[in-house]
């Protein structure tokens, strides 16, 4: 990869793990529908923040669940001006991911069917997870993840997330999110309350930033090969990482979340972001990130059988590298 096209790929990285990081902060685990019915804003008692809170009480008792998410990479600019290929490519291709399942964490448990569209390859693989170990199924051939790059999916964690994102040094708290109650809706036969915020993108990104200078984090993410590339990474573009501070421009959150049970049912979060000017990012004008989530099958068993064979994990790594590098100039 030529050093001037570094920052297009920190940008997409940058973007991508903001998005993760707002999706768990929301609630767990996302293509937005469409409500069934809406109405005018209710007469309601709770405010929005309250609304959230006792959600977040309810999520935080819950040991399973079921759910889709969906997320979407779009880019904006002029191909005919950009000197990365890849971003070309993505410009025409947006980066696609699908992922479907269900967990739980009494016993712990998971079973997710993922799909990634990228630069014209589809990946499709399953991720299942029973204990302390985990496999991956690609092209129907299981590979065991080793447990040093499983610790994501296998050790136990808070179930607020609230508190998963103060373990790795952020708080929500000095986002400046208001919670504005929109009306009540009708989302799978559930009547649910939508709400809708807008946090400081400005201090969401630089409390990113801050998160990235403390060593700790690095131990938190638990997986230590990725630890140690993410930590590489922030060394060696600072520069860029800065721009993507100043790129991050807005930043919208809805939730819906059952007026009785107050689990959260579905979620939507859109990023978006304002690259021009951006050394290294020739041609590219804006990048545009949505994630949207369902929720259901709440304290449902979920029963996960182990495959009876798996490869090792190298390999299914060696196959996926080597056929991405095969169809994309990188």
């Amino acid at each position: 990869m030529r050093r001037k096209d570094l920052s297009v790929w920190v940008a997409l990285l940058m973007a991508l793990a903001l998005v993760a990081v707002l999706a768990t902060g929301c609630g767990d685990e996302g293509t937005s529908a469409s409500p069934d019915e809406s109405s005018a804003p209710p007469a309601v008692e709770l405010t929005g923040q309250e609304i959230v809170d006792q959600s977040t009480e309810a999520m935080s008792g819950l040991t399973s669940a079921s759910f889709t998410a969906d997320l979407k990479l779009d880019l904006e600019g002029d191909a005919s001006k950009m000197t990365d290929p890849a971003a070309q490519q993505l410009l025409s291709k947006p980066i696609t991911v699908h992922a479907e399942g269900s967990s739980s964490t009494e016993p712990r448990a998971s079973d997710m069917d993922v799909t990634v569209a990228l630069m014209g390859q589809n990946l499709a693989m399953t991720v299942l997870n029973e204990g302390k170990k985990a496999w991956v199924q690609y092209e129907s051939t299981w590979y065991a993840v080793p447990e040093e790059n499983a610790k994501a999916l296998t050790e136990e964690s808070s179930a607020l997330p609230t508190e998963q994102l103060e373990d790795l040094g952020l708080d929500p708290k000095g986002w400046d999110v208001e919670w504005t109650v929109v009306g009540t809706e009708t989302v799978d036969g559930a009547e649910v309350y939508h709400l809708t915020a807008s946090p400081d993108p400005k201090k969401i990104a630089a409390d990113m930033m801050k998160a990235l200078e403390d060593p700790e984090l690095y131990k938190k993410l638990g997986d230590e090969q990725t630890a140690e590339q993410l930590k590489a990474m922030k060394g060696q573009n600072a520069k860029e990482l800065e721009q993507m501070q100043e790129a991050l421009e807005s930043v919208d959150v809805d939730l819906w979340i059952d007026t009785e049970s107050m689990y959260l049912r579905k979620g939507a979060v859109l990023v978006g972001m304002n690259t021009e000017g951006m050394e290294g990012a020739e041609g590219l004008t804006a990048m545009n990130v949505a994630v949207d989530f369902t929720m259901a099958g709440f304290d449902e068993p979920v029963e996960v059988e182990a495959p009876a064979k798996a490869k090792k994990f190298d390999a299914l790594m060696e196959q996926l590298v080597g056929g991405m590098m095969g169809g994309a100039s990188l």
